[in-house]
């Protein structure tokens, strides 16, 4: 596996290596498993630098439990949900 990045260090992760791995991943999870971050800072240097005029390709917040970036069906799921909604007696 991959060596562990000292807090010195992830302080200092240049901007071209934040880049690279968001752009090599498919998920903001995977960016900072790449970089030794939490998923919240990993969000947090992607949303600054596309406030700042990066292009940086729109990732799916999914990850280990998290759905994947799967698409969801909203009619289906609540129409699911009703199935659990008590119905007024009459």
């Amino acid at each position: 596996m991959s060596k562990k990045i000292s807090k010195k260090y992830k302080d200092r992760i240049v901007a071209e290596h934040f880049v690279k791995a968001w752009m090599e991943s498919s998920n903001i999870y995977e960016v900072a498993e790449k970089l030794e971050l939490q998923p919240q800072s990993a969000f947090q240097r992607a949303k600054k630098y596309i406030e700042r005029g990066i292009c940086l390709k729109q990732l799916p917040l999914g990850g280990p439990g998290k759905g994947h970036g799967e698409r969801i069906n909203i009619k289906a799921i609540n129409e699911y949900i009703n199935k659990f909604i008590e119905k007024p007696a009459v």
